[in-house]
């Protein structure tokens, strides 16, 4: 005979509540917790790379498997509304796209809370989505609230990122990469978009004479950018990629006024330079993939 007596379920109507905050509990499994950030790194990894379709399976398991751990209206479940509303507007289901878009918005509504990189993404999400569907002053809108965003998710992650590769340095060796393929890729697409966003303002000012004074304005941030991509690409191991966003960061802060970042990009533009002549003479493979 068993040694214990297991439910099958609970009682009907019993409902089970956190004993601090009254919150509705859920169990949480550690395997289902991995399961989840597996299959939305995987998904996530051919969204950045174009296969939107082949992205979809894993988006979903990740889905479920945050609506297990969590419940269905936690703030938890935004990302991966967010990931599979791209995969939807990629392979071209805009109705899909703009369900699971709803789903999000509504969530982040009941969440004064949320972290600005998740406003961040949705609202660039739902202006692409306008724009796919004609209602473009709604595309400006959320566009508009994504700017808001973007200098203060950018400094977060030029100093997130700052701190590491000083860590990096004072270590003197490269090490194991502090990100792994599927964080690379998602942190590197969201500088990427948020640096194209930049150069398109600065080609718009460099057309009407009358806006070129606010230049200078913009090149801080394209530096900013730059120099966290390069960041990001170092601290992955790919020195190639850092020296090549670290020249551009260069080439940018010394057309600044206020160029304090300068020697912060040289130092990184050496220690890349350096890394991959060490990797030259000893035959080895500069980076990793």
């Amino acid at each position: 005979m068993s040694e214990s007596i297991n439910p099958l379920a609970s009682p009907k109507g019993v409902k089970r509540l956190c004993e601090l905050c009254q919150k509705p509990a859920h169990l949480r499994c550690s395997h289902c917790r991995q399961l989840m950030e597996v299959s939305r790194a995987e998904a996530r990894v051919q969204v950045v790379e174009g296969r939107y379709t082949e992205s979809l399976p894993a988006a979903q398991l990740s889905l479920h498997c945050a609506i297990d751990l969590y419940g269905h209206d936690a703030v938890e479940l935004v990302p991966a509304y967010l990931l599979l509303a791209e995969a939807n507007m990629g392979s071209g289901s805009l109705s899909k796209a703009q369900s699971y878009l709803s789903q999000a918005e509504w969530t982040v509504l009941k969440t004064p809370d949320c972290s600005r990189t998740v406003l961040l993404e949705l609202h660039r999400n739902l202006g692409r989505l306008h724009t796919f569907t004609g209602s473009y002053q709604s595309a400006l809108l959320h566009f508009a609230n994504y700017v808001s965003f973007h200098s203060c998710v950018a400094s977060t992650w030029h100093t997130h990122l700052s701190e590491l590769f000083e860590l990096r340095s004072q270590r003197g060796a490269q090490g194991e990469p502090c990100f792994d393929k599927a964080q690379c890729a998602e942190v590197d697409q969201m500088l990427r978009v948020m640096l194209e966003a930049h150069e398109q303002q600065q080609q718009q000012q460099h057309q009407d004479a009358r806006a070129h004074p606010a230049r200078s304005d913009s090149l801080p941030q394209a530096a900013v950018l730059s120099h966290s991509r390069a960041m990001l690409w170092f601290l992955c191991s790919n020195s190639s990629k850092a020296l090549g966003f670290g020249r551009k960061a260069l080439d940018c802060i010394q057309q600044c006024e206020q160029n304090s970042l300068a020697e912060s990009i040289q130092s990184l533009i050496n220690q890349a330079e350096d890394h991959l002549n060490t990797s030259t003479l000893s035959g080895s493979s500069p980076d990793r993939d």
